[in-house]
């Protein structure tokens, strides 16, 4: 009896994990719907395929539309335009806001006549779900962030969520086919195919930051000047890299696992001269710009010298952005108000003005890799070198060391470099630094 009871209550148990199962009769019913994540749904009405591309795929009852996300083991995704979706079953999920069909189980019933995409020049609540297209429409690409920029000059939020094939370049103008998805509190426009003629890609030569950055975003361009590495951070397949022009002004080079120029990826450190005429495309991160690197990377062509300006919060611009600053009697609270895991989202208060981000903390990196930087572990005052940066906005420091020193310039790198009292003054704000009874300025040249 007691085995029997046993039994009974996994039994219920596992009916419990399992959740419950919703018959609908329309899409309408699925959005209305107040369920749990274990929730099953069951359509008894016919549904059509829009779109579909990787895991997702687009679904109407002719009314309103519902997002599939992956599919149960065994059920064949590849569904065309027209397809009849029927004995669709999928379990209920809600994802970063966005209202979902998953793991999905269904059977397509024949094929009927394509269904054309609506044209769409924005992408917002009103427009959710929507199956559309933008025509005749420039991009550009960072990592899978998307801009679409329209003939009239407005732009649209877009994500290759379905990690489709971008065409080589982004920048021609071209018709993408879609649908907008809600990521968290970001209405964006998810590309599932496209179609026109790409164009050539044609490089701007440009010999200066100030050139650079009056480039458009999405631009292909050839920087025809040497630059020098002021700082590097690498994990896995990423890499950060900060540099300044023959003016001092600054540039961040942003490496994904999707470039394969192992001449860049391996081989620059703090201090390398890169060499002019190498490519790449501009783009706009949350405010901050950033080069996809491309191709021409040479082999270091010696040590360089890097400078940094001094700032105040109050100070801190546009102009400080990648360039390496200094701002001093920072006072760090809350250092580790956050555990480990959400080091990443964590802002550490300075005055209330500007936040000191640990962009190169222990959550993005380890002593093993390029550019690591711990925090103080106690509150404090600190003259905080750091590389400046835009977010959406606003302007924060992402610190490289809190004793107001560039790491990365030992002084074996700069050994042999004639550093005459002349150059020495070009520098602003010098920080004097002993050691073992020899004093250093900040690039870690003997003075």
């Amino acid at each position: 009896m007691k085995k029997q009871m046993l039994l009974l209550c996994l039994a219920l148990m596992s009916m419990s994990m399992m959740g419950r199962t919703h018959v609908l009769s329309s899409v309408a019913d699925f959005n209305a719907l107040s369920a749990a994540q274990t929730d099953s749904v069951t359509f008894s009405c016919p549904l059509v395929a829009l779109t579909q591309a990787g895991k997702y795929l687009l679904l109407t009852d002719g009314t309103d539309n519902a997002l599939v996300y992956g599919y149960a083991q065994g059920i064949n995704s590849t569904c065309q335009n027209g397809d009849t979706i029927i004995d669709l079953t999928a379990l209920y999920c809600m994802y970063n806001n966005q209202l979902e069909l998953k793991n999905a189980r269904f059977t397509i019933g024949g094929h009927g006549p394509q269904i054309a995409p609506a044209e769409i020049s924005a992408v917002n609540a009103s427009n959710l779900l929507a199956y559309g297209k933008l025509s005749n429409v420039t991009a550009s690409v960072a990592n899978k962030k998307i801009t679409f920029y329209t003939a009239d000059g407005a732009t649209v939020a877009g994500y290759n969520a379905a990690s489709i094939a971008l065409p080589d370049n982004p920048s021609s103008a071209l018709t993408y086919e879609g649908f907008v998805m809600l990521s968290t509190s970001t209405y964006q426009f998810i590309p599932t195919a496209w179609t026109g003629e790409v164009e050539d890609i044609v490089y701007t030569p440009v010999a200066s930051i100030a050139e650079f950055n009056a480039l458009p975003d999405g631009s292909y361009f050839e920087f025809t000047t040497d630059v020098t590495v002021a700082f590097v951070y690498r994990i896995m397949y990423n890499c950060a890299t900060i540099f300044q022009d023959q003016n001092g002004d600054g540039g961040q080079i942003y490496d994904v696992r999707h470039n394969t120029d192992d001449a860049y990826k391996a081989n620059y450190e703090a201090g390398d001269i890169i060499p002019g005429g190498w490519k790449g495309i501009k783009i706009d991160y949350n405010g901050t710009k950033e080069i996809t690197p491309l191709e021409g990377f040479a082999a270091p062509a010696g040590k360089g010298r890097v400078s940094y300006v001094e700032r105040t919060f109050a100070t801190l611009g546009e102009t400080d952005v990648n360039r390496l600053v200094l701002v001093r009697n920072v006072q760090l609270v809350n250092t580790h108000e956050y555990s480990e895991k959400d080091q990443q989202k964590h802002r550490n208060a300075t005055d209330g003005t500007v936040d000191v981000f640990d962009m190169y903390d222990t959550y993005h990196s380890n002593e093993a890799n390029t550019g690591y930087v711990e925090f103080p572990e106690v509150d404090g005052t600190y003259d905080v070198m750091g590389v400046g940066a835009n977010y959406k906005g606003t302007y924060e420091i992402h610190p490289i060391s809190f004793d107001g020193r560039i790491p990365g310039f030992p002084e074996s790198a700069l050994e042999n470099a004639k550093i005459n009292a002349a150059q020495k003054l070009l520098i602003d704000g010098q920080v004097v630094i002993e050691k073992n009874g020899k004093l250093y300025n900040v690039l870690g040249v003997m003075l």
